[in-house]
């Protein structure tokens, strides 16, 4: 295929594309651009065209099934804890999480495409009076009441003057600082094992809530 027939279908799909997203806003990328290459291989009406419109939904869907990377400081107590937790709960099931040292945050997030939390001077770290973990519920509008109240329990844990916010915040500061004694710089082991007592505390939050 000639430079100028290249120029020529790369400019037809460009205003395919435009005209279909501005007609059917509504549906979601993946069915904008299998109509798009529908139609115009639809055109050619070449065994061709099939291959390619299969070679795009291959590509969509590998596309939906990177992961979301995560970064921040390792030797994580309580907030860098919770965060994961409410994260894989509630944001992505498949996250992953990188935990480096503090000055190395910025630069993993920037080479590895990941979200930077729970450190200073980013959107999801402590913020006008928000801990790391009431960041994100914010950012994902997440407002489930059970989880507020775990909020409160997980700000009051980690923000020491606040240590009084609710009863429980107590338990979890001494549980949280128990495990990071217990296991040092495993952050993921961590995650593992913590993974039980924040889905424990939600319930509890949610069967508090119902009761109220």
């Amino acid at each position: 295929m000639g430079a100028v027939w290249q120029a020529r279908l790369v400019q037809w799909r460009r205003e395919q594309a435009e005209k279909t997203a501005a007609q059917e806003s509504e549906k979601g990328m993946e069915e904008v651009i299998i109509e798009v290459q529908r139609n115009y291989f639809s055109a050619l009406g070449t065994e061709r065209g099939l291959r390619e419109i299969d070679k795009g939904r291959r590509q969509l869907t590998s596309l939906e099934e990177i992961q979301m990377k995560w970064v921040t400081r390792k030797n994580a107590n309580v907030d860098r804890i919770a965060c994961p937790w409410l994260i894989r709960r509630f944001v992505d099931t498949d996250a992953e999480f990188l935990f480096v040292g503090a000055e190395e945050v910025m630069a993993v997030a920037e080479r590895e495409g990941a979200t930077p939390f729970d450190v200073s001077g980013v959107e999801l770290g402590h913020v006008q009076g928000r801990c790391s973990f009431e960041s994100i519920m914010l950012k994902y509008g997440l407002d489930d009441p059970g989880l507020q109240l775990l909020a409160k329990i997980v700000h009051g844990a980690d923000i020491a003057a606040d240590i009084d916010i609710v009863p429980q915040a107590a338990g979890l500061k001494a549980i949280a600082h128990g495990f990071a004694l217990a296991h040092g710089e495993d952050d993921q082991g961590k995650i593992r094992l913590e993974t039980p007592l924040y889905d424990a505390l939600y319930l509890w939050c949610k069967a508090q809530h119902a009761g109220s």
